[in-house]
């Protein structure tokens, strides 16, 4: 009776889990590849997105730039053509000075005024960038997150339990299933 119960049934179903166990092992290295290669691609992505955001805002600062330069550039045009005048002014001033004619002298009008009339300080200031602070736990949580496989009527171990460190895990095992083989359990009773 116990053979028939061994041969037929126990000892069947230790194969049958031992099988199971061997290939849940075997496709164990496979299966967190696969784990770990989705989250190198997320990765990737956020990288991306992030090089968009960072080429996106360097256009800005580039269209900046050329509007700061554009203002600049206006300004030193206008001082320049002012000294220009300024220049002929004296070169004509110093030759009425040289001449013996009259009527230039009494034909002049002073510029003094016009060229006294300082034009404003142009000072563009730059832009700034103000990094925001980068809330790591906050990251964590956008970029992703780990759950255990879907249940599929058997008993499940799931590693990703909350507040479970890995070192705990490593420790003592947590009784998990208790399968009825409906044999009692042998008990050692001390001599």
């Amino acid at each position: 009776m116990d053979t028939e119960e061994l041969v037929n049934n126990i000892s069947p179903t230790y194969e049958k889990i031992t099988l199971d166990l061997e290939n849940q092992l075997a496709n164990l290295d496979g299966g967190y590849e696969k784990l770990t290669t989705t989250m190198s691609k997320q990765g990737e992505q956020w990288h991306r997105e992030i090089d968009i955001i960072i080429n996106k805002m360097k256009t800005e600062i580039s269209e900046i730039k050329v509007k700061h330069r554009d203002i600049l550039q206006k300004h030193l045009n206008e001082i320049k053509q002012k000294q220009c005048l300024i220049k002929q002014t004296l070169l004509a001033l110093k030759e009425m000075e040289k001449s013996t004619e009259v009527s230039s002298t009494i034909e002049y009008s002073s510029k003094i005024t016009k060229f006294s009339k300082f034009p404003p300080k142009v000072q563009v200031l730059l832009p700034t960038f103000t990094p925001n602070p980068i809330d790591g736990e906050k990251l964590y949580r956008m970029f992703g997150q780990i759950t255990p496989s879907s249940d599929t009527g058997e008993t499940i171990v799931s590693l990703n339990r909350p507040n479970t460190s890995f070192r705990e895990l490593l420790n003592e095992p947590d009784l998990v299933a208790i399968i009825e083989t409906g044999h009692k359990v042998f008990e050692v009773l001390p001599v």
